[in-house]
């Protein structure tokens, strides 16, 4: 009897010991991640169809960029772009944000006001992520060497009210917006054959690329 009570004891202080050593092994072990978990990230590439989110980038980036004829032009990356095309952009996005009428006019009795080249680098760093541009080449009637601006008129005060994202912009609307697998957006505009809407005339591709902070630049 002494015997059976002792050889339970020995089986227990086993089973203890097999017990502990498992949950230390549970515990070193590397967390798995669900594969729920795995799909629901996967989720977040593709087609862009949240109708906030896509008049937010028509807004900010899509609206100007598909009004300018130039920014529209075929380019590898944004150092291509034309920069009286980029400081045209620059402008749009400056005058939609300030009061253009308090920048310092040209000349006495000129409309024209001096857009200064260093104001024009910030909005093209934000939105290209250009640290310079080559002034060099702009024809004297846009851009002030010697003042370091570029002149544009402000025109009227009151602007007329952007479009949306729904509607069209010079025959041109937004097919698509995808977010790709590299972080990048890629947005679709086409324009229609003018005799026929099935048919397909033309298309522009912009690419945005995200920054950390969330922010966006045209690449």
């Amino acid at each position: 009897m002494k015997m059976k009570h002792f050889l339970i004891f020995i089986w227990l202080i086993l089973l203890l010991i097999l017990v502990t050593g498992c949950q230390k092994s549970y515990e070193g072990s590397p967390v798995q991640v669900p594969d729920n978990t795995k799909q629901e990230v996967n989720l977040n590439y593709g087609e862009i169809t949240d109708p906030v989110e896509l008049e937010k980038l028509w807004q900010e980036y899509l609206f100007d960029s598909a009004n300018l004829v130039g920014i529209s032009r075929d380019f590898n990356n944004a150092k291509e772009i034309n920069p009286w095309y980029v400081a045209q952009f620059c402008w749009a996005k400056y005058i939609n944000e300030h009061d253009a009428q308090k920048l310092e006019l040209d000349r006495e009795g000129s409309y024209l006001r001096l857009f200064p080249l260093d104001t024009v680098l910030e909005y093209a760093k934000r939105y290209f992520d250009l640290d310079d541009l080559d002034v060099s080449q702009i024809s004297a009637g846009n851009y002030d060497s010697q003042r370091k601006a570029f002149l544009f008129s402000p025109g009227d005060k009151r602007q007329p009210p952007r479009p949306s994202y729904k509607g069209s912009l010079r025959g041109k609307r937004l097919e698509k917006v995808v977010r790709n697998s590299d972080g990048t957006i890629t947005a679709v505009l086409v324009r229609p054959y003018s005799q026929s809407f099935d048919l397909i005339e033309y298309t522009d591709t912009f690419t945005l690329k995200q920054r950390e902070d969330g922010s966006l630049y045209f690449v």
